[in-house]
């Protein structure tokens, strides 16, 4: 009888990895997914499908994909976000001396009209 060598902790952990790689690829293939809920939010979840008159996986379904959308955006969001309050501010600075000047120039115009009169 042949003895089997004891893998070691590295090994066992390339393989666990491995086959959870290869167990997630063919639940991916599948296209479904399956959790669980309180029975009073599965409840809520079959009348708000059927207000909106459609089948709760297609409810919780555009649920998922609406806020994968919003997680895998969030970064682009933020120096979007970024760029709009830098430009933003930079455009108030701008107008902030803008005005200033108009109003140094008015007052100078008042000046010389008044001393003119």
């Amino acid at each position: 009888m042949k003895k089997s060598k004891k893998m070691s902790d590295e090994e066992l952990a390339r393989r666990k990895m491995l086959t959870i790689k290869n167990a997630r690829a063919e639940l991916v293939k599948s296209g479904i997914v399956q959790f669980r809920i309180e029975p009073e939010k599965l409840e809520i979840l079959y009348d708000l499908a059927d207000s909106k008159k459609v089948r709760i996986s297609s409810l919780v379904r555009d649920w998922v994909n609406e806020r994968m959308h919003i997680e895998q955006s969030k970064g682009r969001k933020t120096k979007q976000c970024d760029h709009y309050l830098e430009e933003h501010l930079s455009n108030l600075f701008v107008k902030e001396k803008i005005d200033s000047l108009e109003q140094r120039i008015a007052d100078l115009e008042s000046g010389k009209q008044s001393r003119s009169k």
